[in-house]
């Protein structure tokens, strides 16, 4: 109720200097927890709570920080007095606190140093005592690994992950992909593949994080280290796209080290659905085919999911057409960029379409590659990269690590540097949190990088839903978009819809409309669907997440609500095939 919270706002402003430091503490956490960002409120409590910063608790510091880090609100003098008293409490503050504060201040890229050494001081020196093993959870430490890697010097980051491997934890992807991002973005090929190879190269993970450690090492002109790393890794297993990589660097076929394609991961291993479904690529489909290995994960997500609460979440089906439909008619001469790679599937097909439109004469290395994808999850990537190898695409792909509200600004500048700020961005597929796809697609338009023509394909804009995006690419000139009424993959009772939008860059846009004239039923629909794409995460933390009616009653209910609100209002339910127009 977002009057609701405006009334509030209002009169919590008239009495915020009779609020003691809990209040302070209190209120922006309430406004955080549901994502309202009220400037005027956020300004009067960091005003108001400078003075009597010292009364503060601890985790009302950390509740604090918090609160305008999720909320994106930068306030310097505040962030320097929680800093400074959070230094002269730091042994009180608990140590997901500690987590929480580190990322607070590296999302709000306040890199206040001393703060800093002394949360690194103290994660380490609890992670390397006894009694510490159990004190700090790893997703903690995942929290604070990506805080230190966002410094110019990674060595607080490295210290941080020596200290944790020597207490036996094991970081997953998410946990370790600040850091990779880091590494990649610097050029640090090698350190990109001893991050991979000393923290993934596990269990069923083993033989997936050797081969793409060696393909690094190989793309980075290491030929020699590639093989060799290949050879060290042959006793623990490889599997066919290692073989890959070793016929690419040179390597001798008689002496090639064998296969050991023929186990599936246990279920309750990390990972466990994506790596079964790279082994079931690498066991029946055809070696760089990508029509098969694409047939392959279909077969897979319809086969093996169904009945599950578990969603391969891939475009394949009808989806797949729309997709290779949009690459088919997109410009040339630039590349494909894609947010939420997962495992593969889209970039490889993307690859494809691309390869058989130039006919060989776009160039495909990983210096100016045809297709660009973006993962936020250093083992989803990991994954990616075997399957894209085993596919004989991998030259064509540059896989990037780390989430897009980061990666998205750095690629942009460096497509600009390579194009000497010449749009160079055929085809953008959103294809993460719906969320971001309004965000990430405002860094392209801003940078100039989409040209003329350019296609914007977006998927699950009804499940769990993109509101927000939706209605800001059917009201303005700058684009002409379709939707289209789907099943989604792998649940053929279960409505979704995709939009494919053409970008006019000789539209003259008038100045962005704020978040504030945006519809209050578009912003109630944007806060249903953030609810419900958490609710899909529970079952990696013991819930029961999303079964497939549940699905189709929440589509069900958000297409009543988008057409309410003016959304997509021609476009008829699933099975009709109808499209909407909706141009301005």
């Amino acid at each position: 109720d977002f009057p609701l919270l405006d009334s509030m706002a209002e009169a919590s402003m008239r009495r915020i200097y009779e609020f003691v430091p809990q209040d302070h503490s209190n209120t922006a956490w309430a406004f955080a927890t549901v994502s309202y960002a009220h400037g005027p409120l956020l300004d009067s409590i960091a005003a108001a709570a400078i003075k009597p910063i010292s009364q503060f608790q601890p985790q009302h510091l950390v509740n604090t920080v918090w609160s305008f880090a999720h909320l994106r609100k930068v306030d310097a003098p505040l962030l320097d007095a929680i800093a400074l008293e959070a230094l002269q409490k730091m042994s009180q503050i608990l140590p997901h606190a500690l987590a929480s504060t580190a990322w607070a201040f590296a999302r709000l890229a306040c890199h206040h140093v001393p703060l800093f050494d002394a949360i690194a001081a103290r994660a380490i020196n609890s992670l390397g005592s006894k009694r510490g093993h159990g004190q700090i959870a790893e997703r903690n430490v995942g929290m604070m690994l990506w805080a230190f890697s966002t410094l110019p010097d990674l060595t607080l980051a490295s210290k941080l992950l020596q200290a944790s491997r020597a207490a036996g934890q094991r970081l997953d992807g998410l946990s370790l992909s600040g850091m990779f991002m880091a590494f990649q973005q610097r050029h640090m090929h090698q350190h990109c593949a001893a991050l991979v190879q000393a923290n993934l190269a596990k269990g069923s993970m083993f033989a997936v994080a050797a081969s793409m450690s060696a393909a690094r090492l190989a793309e980075s002109g290491d030929a020699t280290g590639a093989l060799e790393l290949l050879l060290s890794a042959a006793t623990g297993g490889l599997n066919a796209a290692s073989q890959q990589v070793w016929i690419a660097c040179g390597g001798c076929v008689k002496s090639m080290p064998p296969c050991s394609d023929d186990r599936f991961p246990d279920l309750g291993e990390p990972y466990a659905k994506e790596l079964r479904l790279l082994q079931h690529v690498l066991t029946t489909a055809e070696r760089g085919n990508v029509e098969s290995v694409c047939a392959a994960v279909e077969s897979f997500g319809e086969g093996m999911l169904p009945g599950t609460s578990r969603w391969l979440k891939v475009a394949g089906g009808q989806k797949a057409k729309v997709l290779v439909d949009a690459a088919s008619q997109a410009p040339m001469g630039g590349v494909v960029v894609e947010v939420g790679t997962y495992i593969g599937y889209s970039a490889a097909k993307f690859a494809r379409t691309r390869a058989a439109r130039t006919a060989g004469g776009n160039c495909a290395s990983p210096s100016c590659p045809s297709v660009v994808t973006i993962e936020v999850d250093l083992a989803h990537a990991v994954i990616a990269h075997n399957l894209l190898m085993f596919a004989g695409v991998a030259h064509m792909v540059e896989v990037l690590v780390g989430h897009s509200e980061e990666v998205l600004p750095w690629l942009a500048s460096r497509m600009q540097e390579h194009r000497d700020g010449r749009p160079i961005v055929d085809l953008l597929f959103l294809d993460q949190r719906g969320s971001r796809y309004s965000a990430d697609l405002a860094v392209l338009e801003r940078a100039g990088s989409l040209k003329d023509g350019a296609k914007v394909v977006a998927d699950n804009v009804l499940k769990p839903g993109a509101p927000l995006f939706l209605w800001q690419v059917s009201r303005g000139g700058r684009f002409s978009t379709e939707v289209r009424s789907l099943a989604e993959f792998a649940m053929a009772e279960v409505e979704d819809w995709m939009t494919v939008s053409t970008y006019s860059r000789n539209f003259e846009a008038e100045e962005d409309e704020t978040p504030s004239t945006v519809p209050m039923e578009i912003l109630m629909l944007e806060w249903k669907a953030e609810q419900m794409r958490a609710k899909t995460h529970q079952p990696d933390h013991g819930g029961s997440g999303v079964g497939f009616s549940e699905w189709a009653e929440f589509a069900e209910e958000m297409r009543v609500g988008m057409q309410l609100a003016g959304l997509a209002s021609g476009v008829s339910r699933l099975g009709r095939d109808v499209s909407d127009k909706c141009e301005q």
